[in-house]
């Protein structure tokens, strides 16, 4: 008699996104997913600061999830992407896309931002990384952006995205 493995994605509880949070996954939704980025797991310093013995490819390392919330994941760890889904989710912040989260997501009445900006703003908060500032506070950064939450809300955002014209890179570049 075959034995039948039943799969659940890892974040099923949590995450917003996942496609195995009422169902078990289906084989071509299972993918390999590295708890500790392998980028991490390559830098000596990062080993030895956690006394960390194996390789990013070692079985202490490897779990299943399903693939919408391994691409969310990117290159967090997976304790800091578990807190960024339960912070996502205690405010009822939608990442399932652009469109979702464009309508789940609050901005202070301070802030003017047209709609090129507000995209920056979903894919910092998507596509980057978490820092928390308080219990109900964060920061998201992705490249030279940061946005700052609280209580779900988005109070400030700082983007350092200076774009330098090509012809006045050239001509910088030839004085020295």
């Amino acid at each position: 008699m075959q034995e039948v493995v039943i799969i659940y994605c890892r974040y099923r509880e949590i995450s917003p996104v996942c496609v195995g949070k009422n169902r078990p996954l289906r084989s071509e939704e299972i993918t390999k997913e590295h708890l500790i980025p392998k980028t991490l797991l390559r830098n000596p310093k990062f080993k030895a600061k956690w006394m960390i013995t194996f390789n990013p490819s070692d079985a202490p390392n490897i779990d299943i999830s399903c693939h919408k919330c391994n691409h969310l994941k990117n290159h967090l760890a997976d304790v800091p992407f578990a807190r960024k889904l339960l912070y996502l989710k205690r405010y009822g912040i939608s990442c399932k896309s652009i469109r979702a989260m464009g309508r789940s997501l609050v901005f202070s009445s301070a802030l003017t931002l047209d709609s090129k900006q507000k995209d920056r703003v979903y894919q910092c908060i998507i596509r980057g990384d978490i820092q928390w500032v308080g219990p109900e506070e964060c920061l998201f950064f992705f490249h030279r952006m940061q946005v700052y939450l609280k209580s779900g809300i988005v109070v400030e955002i700082q983007d350092k995205q200076e774009k330098i014209p090509r012809k006045l890179k050239k001509k910088s570049n030839q004085k020295r």
